[in-house]
């Protein structure tokens, strides 16, 4: 199988995304939410059971919380893909 890295910080989340149309984005839970300072790490879990990190700013606007349905996308380019 082929495997999508992508960089936690390219992560994009919001309870809806408007993404540009070259961009990936899925349904997803909010599984787990870490403060570290600056930044929040999401830990947030696909509709197929995949599960995927996402590092935003600490905007308290943005927040979401554990078992929030949320949207996580990214630009396609800042996927490097790989094989399994």
């Amino acid at each position: 199988g082929v495997a999508a890295l992508v960089r936690p910080e390219r992560v994009a989340v919001a309870p809806a995304l408007e993404a540009p149309a070259d961009w990936n984005v899925f349904d997803a839970t909010v599984d787990d939410v870490v403060f570290h300072g600056a930044n929040v790490h999401y830990r947030v879990r696909l509709a197929n059971g995949r599960e995927l990190v996402a590092s935003r700013p600490n905007d308290a606007a943005a927040a979401a919380a554990a078992g929030d349905r949320v949207q996580v996308g990214w630009a396609a380019g800042s996927a490097v893909m790989l094989e399994e």
